[in-house]
C-alpha cells in the first residue's frame, strides 16, 4: 500500500521469494514515476524477524538513530540473495535522483532516494561499485554526510584496490569539506590509474574542483600536489608506474589551468614500444644487468659480507639450471613461464632447482655462494657447474633455455646468445628475496609449498584466501598463484574422474586480475575466452 509518499510493506514470511516480489511490487511502483511525483519516498516495512543493520554504522546510527531505518533493514537482508542484485540496481536506477530523498530520513539525517539500496549492494560485492559512484554524484550538497561515511566504510570493508578506488574517493569528496584520502590511493600506482582513467572517461559535474580537491587530499594544494607526483615519478623504476604518475600529474595540471589556479609544463613520458619483427635490431644495454654488489662470490668473500655460509641452504652437483624469483610476481607471463620451468626441471635435469621467494644467499657446490641481494633485477636464471656459475636477466623462456645449455658449463657467450634470442624483460628491479614484513607475504609462502611444490590445493588455497585486496602486490600475486590453483582443480577433475567442474571461481578470480593488472588485458581475454 502506498500514500502521500509512504509505502508500507508486511511481510508474511522473511524469504528469497517474498523479497523477490516485495522488490518486483516497488519497482512497478517506481516505474510509474512514484518516486519523481513525491520527491522521494517513504518505505514503511512490518517484519517478521526482528530487523538488522549493517554493523558497520552501528557507532554513526548512536549519532544518528534515524540510520536504522526500515530502507536500512530491507535492502540490507534482500541483497543477501544474489538473484536479487538486478531488481536492487533497478530500483537505484529509478529512483536515485538528485534533490529526491529517502523521506524517513529527517532534517541533516537526510539523504537521496536510492540510498540504502545502493549501500547494499556496494556492502555486498565489488562489481556494484558504480552504484556507489551513482550515490556519490547524486546527493546534494547539504545531505552529503552519509555518502561521505560510506567511503570510509567500504574502505574499511574493501580495502583501497582498481574495483573500489573511484567509489571511495567520490563518496568522500562529495563532503563539503576536504576529506583526508588514504595513501593506498598512489603508494599503489594502479589505484591511481582507475581514477586517471575514470576523469578522462566520464563527464561529472564540476569535474576539475574535484580532481583538484583529490590531488589536494593526498600530496597537498596546487603547485605542491604536482610536486610531489614529479617526485614519484622521478622515483619510480617500473615503467607502468612512471606513466601511471604522469598521466595523473597532467589530469591535475590540467584542472589547474582549468580552473585558473597554476600553469605548468605537463610530463612526456611513454614506455618504449616492443619491436614489431625479428627484422628490427634488438638493443640490450649491459648497463642494466651489471650486479652491484657482485652475486656470485666464494665463501670467504660471503663471510666477509656477514654470512654464515654453514647455514645457508646448498646445493650440490655437477651442474644445475635455476631460476629465482620474487614470491610477489604479477606479470602473469613470467609466472607462466616459471610454472612451465618447474613442470620440466626434472627432465632437464633432476638437480634443476626453482628458488621462488630466495632468502639472502644460497650455496651451489663447495665453492661458488650466489648473493642475490645484489641481482639488478627481481627475476633472473642462473647455470652452475664444475664451481663455476653465471647469471642471465632478461628472458622467460627458462626451460628452452635449460635444455639448449642442458650439462654444458656455463659459458657466458652461449647465455648472452640464449638470452638474445629468448629477450624479454618486464620485471621491477631489485631483489627477490622475501621481505617478511610485508602483511600476507607468510601465506603467499605457504600456498606456494602447498599448491607448486606440493599438491595440496586445498591447503593452499585456504591460505591465499587469507590474503586481502588491502595488502596490494601481495594480494595482486596471489591472484595469479589462485589462478593455478583453480586451474590445477578443473584439470585434476577432468582427467582423473573425467568430470568437468564449474568454472565461476576461476573467472572471477580472472575478471578480479584483469582490473587490478590491467596492462595484461590480451592475457586475461585470452583466459576468460577458454572458460
Amino acid at each position: 500500500m502506498s500514500t502521500n509518499g509512504k509505502i508500507y510493506l508486511r511481510f508474511k514470511e522473511e524469504s528469497e521469494k517474498a523479497y523477490s516480489q516485495a522488490l518486483d511490487y516497488l519497482n512497478s511502483l517506481m516505474a510509474k514515476g512514484y518516486s519523481k511525483k513525491f520527491d522521494g519516498y517513504w518505505l514503511n516495512v512490518y517484519f517478521v524477524t526482528k530487523p538488522e543493520y549493517y554493523p558497520e554504522f552501528a557507532r554513526i546510527i548512536k549519532q544518528y538513530p534515524d540510520l536504522a531505518s526500515n530502507s536500512h533493514a530491507f535492502f540490507r537482508k534482500a541483497a543477501i540473495y544474489e538473484s536479487l542484485h538486478d531488481k536492487i540496481r533497478k530500483f537505484v536506477e529509478l529512483t536515485m535522483e538528485k534533490f529526491h530523498h529517502c523521506l524517513d530520513l529527517q532534517d541533516e539525517d537526510n539523504s537521496v532516494a536510492g540510498t540504502f539500496a545502493a549501500i547494499a549492494l556496494a556492502m555486498t560485492d565489488v562489481k556494484h561499485m558504480d552504484m556507489a559512484i551513482k550515490f556519490a554524484l547524486e546527493t546534494d550538497d547539504e545531505h552529503e554526510f552519509l555518502a561521505s561515511y560510506l567511503g570510509k566504510i567500504l574502505q574499511r570493508h574493501w580495502g583501497i584496490t582498481p574495483e573500489t578506488a573511484v567509489a571511495i574517493a567520490l563518496l568522500q569528496l562529495s563532503y563539503q569539506e576536504q576529506p583526508n584520502l588514504s595513501s593506498q590511493f598512489y603508494i599503489i600506482p594502479q589505484n591511481l590509474a582507475t581514477l586517471t582513467d575514470y576523469f578522462n572517461d566520464c563527464d561529472i559535474p564540476y569535474e576539475s574542483r574535484k580532481i583538484i580537491t583529490l590531488a589536494a587530499s593526498l600530496f597537498g594544494n596546487g603547485k605542491y600536489s604536482l610536486r610531489k607526483l614529479k617526485e614519484l615519478f622521478s622515483d619510480a623504476t617500473d615503467p607502468l608506474a612512471k606513466e601511471i604518475y604522469a598521466n595523473f600529474h597532467n589530469l591535475v595540471l590540467d584542472a589547474l589551468e582549468d580552473e585558473d589556479e597554476v600553469t605548468g609544463q605537463p610530463i612526456i613520458f611513454n614506455i618504449s614500444p616492443k619491436p614489431e619483427s625479428d627484422s628490427e635490431p634488438l638493443i640490450i644495454d649491459e648497463q642494466d644487468f651489471i650486479e652491484n654488489p657482485r652475486c656470485i662470490i666464494t665463501p670467504l668473500q660471503a663471510k666477509k659480507r656477514g654470512f654464515d655460509v654453514g647455514e645457508l641452504e646448498t646445493y650440490d652437483s655437477s651442474w644445475r639450471a635455476f631460476i629465482f624469483a620474487p614470491l610477489t610476481i604479477t606479470n602473469p607471463y613470467i609466472f607462466d613461464a616459471i610454472i612451465q620451468f618447474y613442470k620440466v626441471q626434472n627432465k632437464i635435469n633432476p638437480n634443476s632447482t626453482l628458488i621462488w621467494g630466495a632468502e639472502q644467499a644460497y650455496c651451489f657446490g663447495k665453492k661458488i655462494v650466489i648473493d642475490f641481494s645484489g641481482t639488478p633485477y627481481q627475476v633472473g636464471m642462473g647455470i652452475y657447474g664444475k664451481n663455476q656459475a653465471q647469471l642471465i636477466y632478461g628472458v622467460m623462456d627458462f626451460a628452452k633455455i635449460a635444455v639448449a645449455m642442458n650439462k654444458q658449463a656455463p659459458d657466458k657467450e652461449k647465455l648472452y646468445a640464449q638470452r638474445k634470442q629468448h629477450y624479454y624483460f618486464d620485471s621491477p628491479k631489485g631483489s627477490p628475496n622475501i621481505d617478511k614484513s610485508k602483511p600476507g607475504i607468510m601465506y603467499l609462502d605457504e600456498a606456494l609449498g602447498a599448491g607448486v611444490f606440493n599438491d595440496n590445493n586445498y591447503r593452499a588455497i585456504k591460505q591465499l584466501e587469507k590474503i586481502t585486496p588491502d595488502m596490494g602486490e601481495v594480494y595482486d600475486a596471489s591472484l595469479l598463484f589462485m589462478a593455478h590453483m583453480q586451474q590445477k582443480k578443473l584439470d585434476y577433475a577432468m582427467e582423473k574422474l573425467q568430470r568437468k567442474l564449474d568454472t565461476t571461481e576461476l573467472k572471477q578470480v580472472y575478471q578480479t586480475a584483469q582490473k587490478r593488472l590491467p596492462q595484461y588485458q590480451e592475457y586475461w581475454q585470452e583466459k576468460l575466452a577458454k572458460l
